[in-house]
């Protein structure tokens, strides 16, 4: 996962090359049982939404974003949190508003949550 952060930083990837090398990965490292492996995914997917663009991050990151924001570890959704500002330039308030600010709502009343 860090290789993808460093990958886009110094050699970006195209939209064509994320959607085919990169983002079948995804899902199942969401998914991983260990909790550094989702936190280094919540880490890049800010970066992976801007690259990819509004249609193809509402359409194959969105559920993903929705579940990291949601994980059980502080540290997977405070990554993902980091790169709200992020993820909400690619999506537009349109986006947003309808798929992730119930979960963002449910972060900030969480007592238990930094």
């Amino acid at each position: 996962v860090r290789v993808i952060e460093a990958c886009l930083a110094v050699n970006p990837l195209t939209s064509e090359q994320l959607q085919q090398l990169i983002l079948p990965q995804f899902q199942s490292l969401g998914l991983d049982s260990a909790q550094p492996v989702r936190a280094a995914l919540a880490q890049v997917l800010g970066p992976v939404a801007k690259a990819l663009g509004r249609d193809i991050t509402q359409r194959q990151l969105l559920s993903l974003i929705s579940d990291l924001m949601k994980d059980e570890f502080h540290d997977v959704r405070l990554n993902i949190v980091s790169h709200a500002g992020s993820i909400c330039e690619v999506l537009s308030v349109d986006g947003l508003v309808h798929s992730l600010l119930h979960t963002i709502q449910n972060l900030i009343m969480d007592n238990h949550w930094r």
